[in-house]
């Protein structure tokens, strides 16, 4: 749901009346707008954000009409939509009833959405799930995730967030990479000329969370000088801005993450902090507890990546899954995660086999499977194997946006600069690969010429 609440459209033919009922019921859960023709109605359906429909009409016609052409929009499928004819005089609480029991359900939804990432059906992630969930009210203790790194912890902190206030902030901040000298600036605020170079008054991390959630990553990293003035913000929940007296009252929740234990010895973190932080601890498993799991997540985010880049669906061959499950993942969902983005890049054809994996997933080991392979499309010649050219042995990962360049640029080479059989090639629209073809040229020399062929 967005931060203005349920977007509801209120037809009406009378325009006068719809803008006067849309003021009625709009609050702060819920934003209409208005539409007094068919036109209208099509042109505020079309940006797809639309999660509500009421139509006033005088006529069983005009309404019969726009039920037809609600039918033949392909882009407003399973919209809310309840008709209040004006003939009958329908109560304004009726209505507004009405919307109430959209929100909820809107709601409810939304906060669905937050626990389906966490994708897995073993115990340990079942009891991960339960314990967001059970925490998720209480608003204003703190929660502290811990696991390795690339267990998702950013995942669990935004699951609680959708649980908890999903239509307010949600502020992200890694510890480790903000300078110490600008810490406290960065979290707190400051006034005006607070300091050198203090030229504008500053809105800090907590106020910006307003009464959502800060996430704190990389906890462990936070500078001692601050520890202890975090720590009287959580057991006041008030703050002040560098340089200003006036006290801000803390709406936010704190919920923290760390990839390391923070009180051992040798660690500089205060312990009356860590309780304070720690006040609800969720764990997150690393992906070698849980084998069951990475088939289920590995062909996620293979119809993720098919489906954000517009590609043709692929599909993990049974030895590519036997290879994916006898890996110790140790760098957890992310690596997997990016091996299974990497492979689908290179894949030629409609799976990822396990000549895709191997050389993702043991670069100083020699594949048991041909390092060539023959092309699926007839147009293209038989060549090494793409990932294994990319990021085998001796090589560095490189990002997936740096691959797929290359791949496209590849791509029109090979057909001689055709976009139109370098688009058939790669399995994507013309427009599509026109429009990546400009952003590299501009990004090149400036210049957002592409040959139309």
């Amino acid at each position: 749901m967005s931060a203005q609440g349920v977007q509801i459209l209120l037809f009406d033919e009378d325009a006068a009346l719809a803008q006067a009922l849309a003021r009625r019921l709009a609050s702060d859960s819920v934003s209409i707008t208005v539409a007094s023709s068919i036109e209208q109605l099509r042109g505020r359906l079309a940006n797809g954000a639309t999660q509500g429909l009421i139509l006033c009409a005088e006529a069983t016609d005009t309404v019969s009409l726009v039920l037809a052409q609600l039918n033949s929009f392909n882009f407003a499928p399973g919209l809310a939509t309840e008709v209040f004819k004006a003939e009958q005089r329908t109560p304004l609480w009726e209505i507004q009833t009405w919307l109430e029991n959209l929100v909820d359900v809107q709601t409810k939804r939304q906060a669905s959405r937050g626990l389906d990432v966490l994708i897995g059906n073993t115990t340990s992630m079942c009891d991960l799930r339960a314990r967001v969930e059970r925490i998720a009210p209480f608003t204003e203790m703190s929660v502290l995730i811990t696991g390795e790194t690339g267990t998702g912890k950013e995942l669990v902190a935004m699951a609680v967030h959708q649980l908890s206030c999903p239509r307010e902030p949600f502020v992200s901040v890694n510890c480790a990479a903000i300078p110490q000298a600008l810490f406290e600036a960065e979290l707190f605020g400051h006034a005006k000329g607070a300091f050198t170079d203090a030229e504008a008054r500053r809105t800090g991390l907590l106020e910006q969370a307003g009464a959502g959630t800060l996430f704190l990553d990389e906890v462990g990293e936070l500078p001692e000088e601050v520890q202890p003035k975090l720590l009287r913000v959580l057991e006041t929940r008030r703050y002040r801005r560098v340089g200003e007296q006036r006290e801000q009252i803390l709406g936010a929740r704190i919920v923290s993450a760390t990839h390391q234990p923070m009180l051992e010895s040798g660690q500089r973190f205060r312990q009356d902090l860590y309780f304070r932080l720690a006040g609800y601890t969720i764990h997150c498993p690393a992906l070698r507890e849980r084998r069951e799991d990475i088939v289920h997540l590995a062909q996620y985010f293979v119809r993720r990546f098919c489906s954000v880049h517009g590609l043709a669906e692929l599909r993990l061959t049974p030895a590519a899954v036997a290879l994916l499950e006898a890996h110790s993942f140790p760098g957890n969902v992310r690596e997997l995660r990016g091996v299974i983005e990497t492979a689908a890049v290179g894949a030629l054809g409609a799976e990822i086999d396990r000549a895709e994996l191997e050389a993702l997933l043991r670069p100083g080991v020699p594949s048991a499977v041909p390092q060539a392979f023959t092309a699926r499309r007839p147009s293209f010649p038989e060549r090494p194997l793409l990932a294994h050219q990319l990021v085998g042995p001796g090589r560095t990962f490189v990002s997936l946006e740096e691959l797929e360049r290359e791949v496209i640029l590849g791509a029109c080479v090979e057909c001689r600069g055709s976009v139109s059989r370098a688009a058939e090639q790669l399995g994507i629209a013309r427009s599509t690969l026109r429009d990546k073809l400009r952003r590299y040229r501009r990004q090149t020399d400036g210049r957002d010429d592409v040959d139309s062929r």
